[in-house]
């Protein structure tokens, strides 16, 4: 008796890996489908599965003897059957439950899109449809409430913002510059522009969204696009105390994600100053917040006559007018003066908008027009003097006591700014 020869065929471990992951991204779909507690909806195991065909649809051609006809067969036929079954599911459903929408019956198709991807070796990409289709599906409640909110006044100047950003803004020559000192290029203002627009719209959409709770979200949300105008608009109408401390938590939240954004792209060493001052004094503005937030009570009649806009342009447009000329005037500045002329004029632009003071700084830095170092001490001054001019906004609507509070509250947001500035000129000299 001969003995008998066993041959071991290797596991291919990148088959069976796609065809995990295939398998888990869309039973991350299920799950959500599940989730919203749609019984007749497909659920892990089933979308699973339907995410499975799309990677064994790719991923099995590419591991079949060139010369195979199983190379043509087989995806065929996976294909076939998955569509086919997509395609009854959609026919049964609309049959029985008539009038349904059919956001499940894409989930399929995206599931096994997904597939796809992940089969053919484009992992993340698949992934990232996975992700993005399971976002998009839990959403649902957010997204509804908020179209039920939006209005044709409101809709228009969304449509007007894109139209700003992706049909627009690729029509500009964003390297052409100012013809006398060529500090302002037309990129610059372009960004400057769209970043006023894009935090007007966020604020407004996120105080829609939270419907009438009061000063709380009026003055923050409001102070993210513009604390000197929030400011403005609610002391008129709310405690003055209150709006100013959420004014200004908004305003240095906003510069410290600018600062943050822009300083990878700049010179992080140099910021840190800068950024480690901000988040102090973030994290002190957090801390007010938490105070307004429990003295504030539960509903506010007030804010339905406040007038807030989703966009507006003429802010914007301002807005982006100082700060061209801030840019262009801080580097006049530091060519005549040196950095002690950026300083000045930081202190300056900052007590109208520190935002606009920062973005030019990081600019000229970039430009080579002032030091890294000179350029964080701009941005903490300019914040500082952010800070302290709501204190002019809110002292005709105060008197006495109220006068002293507010003071005392702004020099807590202060302490960390000049400190971290003191040091930073103590070091130049």
């Amino acid at each position: 008796m001969f003995p008998t020869r066993v041959v071991v065929q290797a596991v291919d471990l990148q088959l069976l890996t796609k065809m995990a992951v295939g398998f888990l991204v869309g039973a991350l779909i299920g799950l959500e489908r599940e989730r919203a507690k749609q019984e007749s909806a497909p659920g892990v195991r089933s979308v699973g599965f339907t995410s499975l065909l799309g990677a064994l649809t790719t991923a099995l051609p590419l591991h079949l003897p060139a010369s195979s006809a199983l190379q043509l067969v087989i995806p065929a036929s996976l294909a076939l059957t998955a569509v086919s079954i997509i395609a009854i599911y959609a026919y049964e459903r609309a049959r029985v439950e008539r009038g349904s929408g059919i956001t499940t019956q894409l989930s399929l198709a995206l599931a096994y899109a997904s597939g796809l991807l992940i089969g053919a070796g484009l992992v993340v990409e698949g992934v990232a449809l996975c992700f993005l289709t399971s976002l998009a599906l839990a959403m649902k409640l957010n997204v509804r409430r908020l179209v039920e909110a939006v209005t044709y006044r409101e809709l228009l100047p969304m449509l007007e913002l894109g139209v700003i950003v992706f049909l627009v803004g690729p029509l500009l020559p964003f390297d052409a510059t100012d013809p006398f000192i060529r500090a302002v290029t037309v990129g610059s203002l372009y960004t400057f522009f769209v970043t006023v627009l894009a935090l007007s719209f966020a604020g407004y959409a996120a105080f829609k969204l939270k419907g009438s709770r009061g000063v709380s979200y009026a003055a923050f949300f409001g102070g993210l696009a513009n604390s000197e105008a929030a400011v403005s608009a609610l002391c008129r109408v709310a405690d003055p105390t209150l709006v100013v401390m959420l004014a200004n938590a908004a305003m240095l939240v906003r510069n410290l994600l600018i600062v943050t954004a822009l300083a990878p792209r700049s010179n992080p060493a140099a910021l840190s100053p800068a950024l480690l001052a901000l988040g102090v004094s973030v994290a002190l503005a957090y801390l007010a917040y938490r105070v307004a937030a429990r003295r504030e009570p539960p509903e506010s009649s007030w804010v339905a006559g406040v007038d807030m806009r989703p966009i507006s342009f003429g802010l914007a447009v301002k807005s982006t007018a100082l700060f061209g000329l801030t840019l262009f005037f801080s580097a006049l500045a530091a060519l005549l003066l040196g950095d002690a002329g950026v300083l000045v004029a930081s202190v300056l632009g900052g007590l109208v908008s520190s935002s606009t003071v920062i973005f030019s700084v990081l600019n000229l830095a970039s430009g080579g027009y002032v030091a890294w170092s000179a350029a964080a001490t701009a941005i903490l001054l300019s914040t500082a003097a952010a800070v302290a001019n709501k204190i002019l906004y809110a002292w005709p609507s105060l008197s006495g006591e109220g006068r002293r509070k507010l003071v005392m509250h702004q020099l807590i947001f202060l302490v960390p700014l000049l400190v971290a500035a003191a040091l930073q000129l103590r070091v130049a000299v």
